[in-house]
């Protein structure tokens, strides 16, 4: 597993011909900073060493001598995506996503040793990929989601504790390793498809009593309210997928709120298990989205073949499309409680791509762009525990920002119009890293 993991390291390293030790200066564009109410028009950004020393008004910002100057006229920024909840299949994964401007994401991962080394490597401010912010293990019940034969993948850990002391020992080993943030699946998926064992809740429980103890952040997937609420009371940090089963009832609410609980969207997974074939007719009516694919990947998701193999995996779409306007009315419920929430696109098949799937299935279902925009990038800092560092463009923050073409304000899906790309001060040409990727 290490020999792959550098071997994935080295492919995703690049020295751009924009070094982050430069000065730069972005001046005349529309700044979206995750702060203010309004977009910026007068103010100018200043890149150094990976990072923004300088953001304001022209005259109260101090230019280095030398700096590189960057006339973005007619052009938008905002700072880096943050996905909330996501997986990658390859080392291409990571170059989509960055492409299309996620410059951070949570990230999931059975292995907790894959996650230690991608969590290092994908630091690096000449690493061709988002940084990762691992999420390991993903803990399930035997033979609930996530088994296979040869379970578990982490051989070094155990990913389904059959009781609340082998529950406890997980996490102890796990926060040994290194990992600051764990998975629980409190899910028997009967929802999308055949019913499937279910964690016991005494098992549950001690994962998110353990995991407090060591201070370790615990996200829950508890995509039906019963379950939601027996994770909320036992005290996760976090909803990972939406609810979807029923609509929210004050008490789970309530909960969530007083907490200061954060609920990740995933939207754009119910929308696809709803509807395979519509949801990728959909996705490929977009010319970027197509242009961004191989043309092998675009053929595949165009096929009848593909969205029947889905629905054959998850047969009960019927079931999914009846309550996706329960999913987005809690949504909007809980914006209205002023819980937290985080943009996830939990979209393995449309790396990146399905950030912004997400943003759009998030003002179709009430919110607006701007508060869409908020979960991306302000809330998705604070979430990975990163506020410091990354979701907003402040001073002393990570030059983390995208630039585009078109206002994201007035359309959310002109965050779509990508034109650069800035990790760690590092300027990234998206349709260069899409070639690589597609090779």
């Amino acid at each position: 597993m290490r020999t792959f993991l550098v071997l994935v390291a080295a492919a995703l390293l690049c020295v751009s011909s924009v070094s982050a030790q430069n000065a730069m200066v972005l001046e005349g564009a529309v700044i979206f900073d995750g702060i203010a109410s309004r977009p910026q028009k007068k103010s100018i950004i200043v890149v150094e060493h990976g990072r923004i020393t300088g953001f304001g008004p022209r005259k109260e910002v101090i230019i280095p001598e030398g700096a590189k100057r960057l006339n973005l006229k007619g052009k938008y920024i905002i700072p880096g995506l943050i996905d909330g909840h996501m997986e990658h299949t390859s080392p291409n994964d990571l170059l989509r996503m960055l492409a299309w401007g996620v410059t951070s994401a949570n990230v999931m991962f059975s292995s907790t040793d894959e996650a230690v080394e991608a969590e290092r490597w994908t630091n690096e401010d000449t690493s061709r990929a988002p940084q990762i912010y691992a999420t390991a293990p993903i803990f399930s019940a035997e033979h609930g989601v996530g088994w296979k034969e040869g379970s578990p993948s982490d051989s070094s850990h155990n990913r389904f504790p059959s009781n609340p002391d082998e529950a406890r020992a997980a996490v102890r080993k796990a926060r040994a390793s290194g990992i600051m943030r764990i998975m629980i699946v409190y899910d028997p998926a009967d929802w999308c498809r055949d019913s499937l064992p279910r964690m016991k809740k005494e098992v549950m429980e001690a994962l998110i009593d353990e995991a407090s103890k060591q201070k370790l952040f615990t996200s829950v997937r508890a995509p039906k309210l019963a379950d939601a609420g027996e994770a909320v009371d036992a005290g996760a940090m976090s909803l990972s997928n939406g609810v979807i089963s029923d609509y929210l009832d004050a008490a789970t609410a309530g909960t969530l709120l007083t907490r200061n609980d954060y609920y990740v969207t995933t939207f754009t997974s119910y929308e696809f298990l709803a509807d395979p074939q519509g949801f990728m007719k959909n996705v490929l009516a977009d010319k970027r989205f197509r242009a961004s694919l191989p043309a092998g990947v675009v053929k595949e998701y165009s096929s009848a073949a593909y969205a029947d193999r889905i629905a054959a995996a998850y047969p009960k779409g019927a079931f999914v499309r009846s309550h996706l306007t329960a999913l987005r009315d809690n949504l909007v419920s809980l914006l209205r409680n002023y819980v937290v929430m985080v943009m996830g696109s939990d979209m393995n098949a449309l790396p990146g791509i399905g950030a912004h799937l997400e943003l759009s299935s998030m003002v179709q279902a009430g919110l607006t762009p701007y508060q869409a925009l908020i979960a991306a990038t302000t809330f998705g800092g604070q979430y990975l525990g990163a506020a410091s560092k990354v979701g907003t463009i402040e001073a002393g923050r990570q030059a983390d920002l995208v630039i585009l073409d078109a206002d994201p304000v007035a359309d959310i899906r002109n965050t779509r119009s990508i034109n650069t790309v800035m990790k760690h001060g590092i300027l990234f040409d998206p349709k260069k890293l899409l070639k690589e990727a597609n090779r």
